[in-house]
């Protein structure tokens, strides 16, 4: 599945036909595309000598939102993640780095969000913290595209599933 969503957010090209978001091809209209795709990978690198509220400007920055200090908190506080802000990301707990990654899908405020497996990894309750969190962006009108090996958080998240079963032959 990962896949599937490098290929719709324009990371890799498709090997036949074309894919379309919102009407918009992605191989021809990346940048336009880009703006309306929020997107947190299966394992997120932040830089390591920013600051939590910091990041949050310069992913803003890349889309050319560019929020003052204010409006990072603002961002940070739905993530629950203002006692943070002064905190470089390397020191963030693994649940903790899974919501920033979250809160920095969302920096440029868009309509389809893709997650791929925000979950993997994390504790019990850093897990419920982040299904959370997805509740609210998904009650909050966005379209969330999510993967994920489990089925209790495609039944708790989700509003329609769909399976992908790959079948690989074997090679001797």
């Amino acid at each position: 599945m990962t896949t599937t969503l490098s290929t719709v957010e324009g990371l890799i090209a498709p090997n036949a036909g074309e894919v379309r978001v919102l009407g918009h091809d992605v191989g021809q209209e990346a940048m336009l595309v880009k703006r309306f795709l929020g997107i947190s990978l299966q394992s997120t690198a932040f830089i390591d000598y920013l600051k939590v509220w910091e990041l949050v400007r310069f992913y803003g920055g890349l889309y050319d939102v560019l929020l003052s200090r204010a409006q990072a908190l603002d961002l940070l506080a739905q993530f629950e993640l203002v006692d943070k802000a002064d905190t470089l990301a390397a020191q963030l707990s693994g649940g903790q780095q899974q919501r920033l990654a979250l809160a920095l899908s969302i920096v440029n405020d868009p309509q389809i969000l893709m997650l791929d497996e925000p979950t993997t990894g994390l504790d019990p309750q850093a897990r419920r913290g982040v299904w959370d969190v997805i509740r609210q962006m998904r009650d909050a009108g966005r379209t969330v595209l999510l993967t994920t090996h489990y089925m209790d958080e495609a039944q708790e998240l989700c509003h329609r599933v769909g399976v992908i079963v790959s079948r690989r032959s074997e090679i001797d």
